[in-house]
Parts: structure tokens; sequence; C-alpha cells
């Protein structure tokens, strides 16, 4: 029962910080005054790398995750970039309903990189306390 614990307080920090990371990034693109680009994928590739770099430096601070379990990691390492590309793509469909430069699925692509680069080198990394 302990671990479910940890599992959902680990799974809700780290979407949090995801969704924090992202809101000033969905403000500006609700501010934009040129349309967004539709070719995505060296956009991606950046978001991925800058994921990376931040899980990195997350390491430095907090090198230990509160998930013991080997399958439970994995179970979050699928889940939370999922969500997080969900919850951009929700704000990014908001914005876009006054700024039709937004696209929503730019949006999803862009967190689910960058997420995946994150959860993937803290999976790889992070030691379990």
């Amino acid at each position: 029962m302990d671990e479910i614990v940890w599992i959902v307080l680990q799974f809700v920090t780290e979407l949090i910080a995801n969704v924090v990371v992202d809101l000033p990034l969905e403000w500006l693109a609700r501010n934009r005054n040129t349309p967004e680009p539709s070719r995505m994928v060296l956009v991606c590739v950046v978001w991925l790398l800058v994921g990376t770099g931040v899980a990195g430096i997350s390491l430095l601070i907090f090198p230990n995750t509160l998930i013991a379990s080997p399958s439970l990691r994995l179970l979050n390492a699928i889940l939370s970039p999922v969500t997080s590309a969900l919850v951009s793509y929700l704000l990014a469909r908001r914005s876009a309903r006054t700024n039709g430069y937004v696209i929503p699925g730019n949006h999803f692509w862009q967190a689910l990189a960058f997420t995946v680069g994150f959860v993937c080198v803290r999976f790889v990394h992070a030691g379990h306390a």
C-alpha cells in the first residue's frame, strides 16, 4: 500500500512540474502573432534534448526516486509523458479558441518529447531510496 502512495505522489509531482514548466510556454503561445510551424520534427528533437538536460539537472538535486518497484517505475515512465502531453494539448486547445495561430497537436508532441526525454533519463539514472 505504501508503494502505491509513493507512485501516486511522484506521478502527481512530476505532472505538476511538467504543467508548471508548460504554463509560461502556453501563455506565450496564446499571445502569438505568427503561425506555428507545421513541421515539428526539429522542434520535438530540441524539446527531447531540453527534457534530458532538465532531467540531468534534476538528478543533481534529487538523485533518488520515491518508487522502489521496477514495474511501478516503468508504469510511471509510460504514464507521465502521455498525461503531460494531454494536459499540454488541452491547454493549447483552450488557447486556440482565442488565437488561430495555436496548433494544439504541436503542443501535444512537444510536451511528449520533453517528458519522454525527462523520464527516460530519470528512469535509467535515478536510484531509489
